[in-house]
């Protein structure tokens, strides 16, 4: 108890990720290249021409380490990304491109200043991060009782090319994707969590290498319906930080930013401003420019096509339950083995054989009349010793052996069939059923079940030694056994059939818990820029009060 709560209080201590965001000043409105001036290995290249004239996001010698001896992974950046440009961030692998998006979000320590003019931010992740849900929830957001606009939803699905896809779903966008969406491409997953960006309509949106995983015709087609000169995040005016590690689409760029390798910012300007001071070969130029006119011959200006019907087949869930099996009380003998479960039958065995022939002996005591009392006495003294010590034994028989052949056993059992699972499973399970079958349920084998073998064991075998000399002694007593036996069987008959689906819900009802706990850790990021930190508690407490319901009924039912 205490290492947990030890455990509890460290974490709890832990500084929290601070989310609060600083508007930027007046006074800083506007862009200005001699902000810039003085910074070692950077390359001030003004802009030619400035069509915006209001800064969203300001950096002013910002430097983030991962830790206190760390080398720097961002050092002395300070640039202005004007409101409503499109903003490219390049560079080699590991200069601290995603790191600069996790700053600009306060999601990693910060050095320096770090000044937004918009709470409102959307981010989308290069391994994208998508709870199982149906694909319009995921991309209209965690918030509930919010009126879906169909028409901007329609224009978010066509511009991130989503809609042969959908047609492709067995029912559209109302497809469950499976846990990680692991029943989607990874180009689809990308587009479904840039989707979900454009249709927050935030007035910023940070990009990470979010194209990465698209094929060349979806990727132009998707560039050129968003971030074109005509595109969708352009006409509403976003201003959008665009990780990328393609130069294919600079031309469409308002702004470059250059990464060197020691994570500092080494150039930032227009395309050709920094080809003209030779960051880029003539190579990359003559691409560029061939993209960029494929990008002009592309129909832009598409209208959305018609969503297909939103067909649901909503499959019934199958709340009967068996009334009982009896070949799994064989499996699990057989993940025991036969060695421990003999040694603690027949420890019970004589156990309450003993404890039926203590009363016995103490008649046969009070029969003879006060003669040879240190024989009487020795042997019902032997009786009781042996009486606890076989109990003993038979305990030791439960929680040692047992208990370790089955917790073995029946965990390696699991973990073979996981591992050894059609990709089919994991497609149609969730994570959280899955790691509920590692931690609930093996927790009730190896405790809960334990424990109520031991008191089976004991009473049982007690019962039919009672029973023995009931039967031997009051043949009336004994007439009265068969009612009553049929009484207690109607008890147990309607109680086990209550608590094993009680049991079955308490179970099942933990797994969405585990579920939404593991997306939360993996999303907290994408949570937080969207500020829904509320929304992802309420629906943490609203499935653990479920699982509580259910808790607290088979406790109810089972002290009954």
């Amino acid at each position: 108890m205490l290492g947990a709560l030890g455990r509890i209080q460290d974490y709890l201590l832990l500084p929290s990720v601070s989310v609060d965001n600083v508007p930027v000043a007046p006074e800083h409105a506007g862009s200005s290249t001699a902000d810039n001036a003085g910074i070692e290995l950077t390359t001030v290249v003004p802009k030619a021409h400035s069509i915006h004239d209001r800064v969203a996001i300001r950096l002013e010698n910002v430097t983030v380490k991962h830790g206190a001896a760390a080398t720097p992974a961002l050092n002395n950046i300070t640039c202005n990304f004007a409101e409503g440009s499109l903003n490219m961030i390049i560079g080699p692998v590991g200069c601290g491109k995603t790191t600069l998006l996790r700053s600009i979000l306060q999601e990693v320590p910060v050095e320096g200043s770090i000044l937004r003019q918009s709470t409102r931010v959307a981010f989308a992740t290069q391994s994208a991060w998508l709870p199982n849900a149906s694909v319009q929830s995921l991309i209209c957001g965690m918030r509930t009782n919010v009126v879906i606009d169909e028409g901007f939803y329609a224009q978010v699905i066509h511009a991130c090319a989503l809609d042969e896809d959908l047609r492709q779903l067995s029912d559209g966008d109302r497809t469950i994707i499976g846990s990680r969406g692991i029943t989607l491409s990874g180009g689809q997953r990308q587009r479904i969590a840039l989707a979900r960006a454009v249709y927050a309509r935030a007035d910023i949106i940070l990009l990470d290498d979010i194209l990465s995983a698209l094929d060349g015709r979806t990727e132009q087609l998707v560039v050129s319906r968003l971030l074109g000169h005509q595109g969708m995040l352009r006409r509403l005016g976003t201003t959008i930080l665009l990780v990328t590690h393609s130069v294919r689409h600079l031309s469409l760029a308002d702004g470059i930013y250059v990464l060197g390798g020691r994570g500092t910012l080494v150039a930032h300007g227009n395309l050709q401003s920094l080809q003209n001071l030779g960051h880029f070969s003539d190579d990359i130029l003559t691409q560029v420019q061939e993209e960029e006119q494929e990008t002009r011959n592309d129909g832009v200006v598409d209208q959305p096509k018609n969503i297909p019907g939103r067909i649901t087949s909503e499959q019934k869930e199958d709340l009967s339950r068996k009334a009982g099996d009896f070949t799994i009380y064989s499996y699990y003998a057989r993940s025991i083995g036969w060695r421990p479960i003999t040694l603690f039958i027949v420890c019970n065995v004589v156990g309450a054989f003993m404890a039926s022939f203590s009363q016995v002996w103490l008649q046969w005591l009070s029969k003879a009349g006060g003669q040879r009392i240190a024989f009487w006495m020795t042997g019902y003294t032997m009786i009781t010793i042996c009486m606890f010590l076989f109990n003993m034994i038979a305990l030791w028989a439960a929680f040692v052996p047992i208990y370790s052949a089955s917790a073995k056993t029946l965990h390696s059992t699991l973990l073979n069939t996981v591992f050894n699972a059609k990709q089919s499973f994991h497609s149609t399970t969730d994570t959280g059923i899955t790691l509920n079958r590692f931690s609930q349920d093996l927790i009730v084998v190896d405790k809960e079940l334990i424990t109520a073998v031991v008191g089976c064991g004991v009473d049982l075998f007690i019962s039919l030694a009672a029973l023995a000399l009931v039967f031997a002694s009051s043949t009336y007593m004994a007439c009265i056994l068969p009612f009553m036996m049929a009484v207690l069987y109607t008890l147990q008959n309607v109680y086990l059939k209550t608590s094993r689906q009680l049991r079955f819900h308490e179970l099942e009802s933990v797994s969405p818990l585990y579920t939404h706990l593991l997306e939360t850790l993996e999303g907290l990021p994408v949570i937080r820029a969207f500020g829904w930190q509320q929304e992802a508690t309420q629906m943490n407490l609203t499935r653990l009060d479920r699982s509580q319901k259910c808790f607290y009924l088979l406790q109810s039912v089972q002290k009954w």
